[in-house]
């Protein structure tokens, strides 16, 4: 969990993470149990989460592989487009920057677009700009 916790950033969705783990909820539970004993993640509102401190986040990074690094990348845009499977346009900056950093472009160029198109709010524009 901590893993597709860092790839989807400093704050993350915790249904987007556990979908992205490939975890069950019982078992994504369990690990953010763990990760909040720990100290290292935060609960912000609702099923948001922050992770406490950017040095934190770096440390996990540096230990994902790169293949991982953007199979992980992947994995959270696909679970972004399931959760927000009606919405994608409140996300698109998002899936941009995800499907970029997961090696699959034509999916991201789909959804900078979009992202330029709709001016997404929550940084999703400025990533989706950053793809272009």
């Amino acid at each position: 969990m901590l893993d597709a916790a860092v790839a989807q950033g400093r704050e993350f969705d915790f249904d987007v993470v556990a979908q992205a783990a490939g975890m069950s909820e019982n078992a994504a539970l369990d690990a953010l149990d763990e990760l909040q004993e720990g100290g290292l993640v935060i609960p912000l509102r609702g099923r948001m989460l922050r992770f406490d401190h950017p040095l934190t986040m770096e440390v996990a990074y540096r230990d994902v592989g790169e293949l991982r690094h953007r199979l992980l990348h992947r994995r959270v845009a696909e679970a972004l487009e399931r959760i927000y499977l009606n919405h994608t346009e409140q996300v698109a900056g998002q899936l941009a920057w995800h499907f970029s950093e997961g090696e699959a472009p034509q999916r991201a160029a789909r959804y900078a677009f979009a992202s330029r198109r709709t001016g997404c709010q929550s940084g999703g524009l400025e990533r989706g700009l950053r793809f272009l």
